[in-house]
């Protein structure tokens, strides 16, 4: 699963724009995707 890119993770949740999911995720749990991933890989 660490392979998944975070559009690929979009489109598995509905959202057709990748750009507009990032900036989703970031407003609700303070992260972007590319560092919410590398907090969990630590």
């Amino acid at each position: 699963m660490d392979k998944m890119f975070f559009k690929d993770i979009a489109f598995m949740f509905g959202y057709q724009n990748p750009f507009y999911f990032s900036k989703l995720f970031k407003q609700i749990t303070g992260q972007t995707p590319k560092e919410h991933k590398k907090g969990c890989l630590e």
